[in-house]
């Protein structure tokens, strides 16, 4: 079964796995504080996931959050 949704992509910045952590944490933190209350959206019902990437030693991961 497919479903299908509209949802928000962020990227955290690229860091290396010392801080990768953090940049997580920071980007949802923004998501959270900043961009939904302000975004004129809001949450639909469905889960938001990640995705990680390892470029060079590199990291940075996507966030998509599920929006109506």
């Amino acid at each position: 079964m497919w479903v299908l949704f509209t949802a928000y992509v962020f990227s955290t910045p690229k860091t290396s796995h010392y801080d990768f952590v953090n940049a997580i944490h920071r980007t949802w933190d923004y998501i959270n504080s900043i961009w939904l209350p302000n975004s004129g959206y809001r949450r639909a019902a469905g889960y938001e996931f990640e995705t990680y990437i390892e470029e060079s030693r590199t990291f940075s991961e996507k966030i998509y959050i599920p929006i109506v």
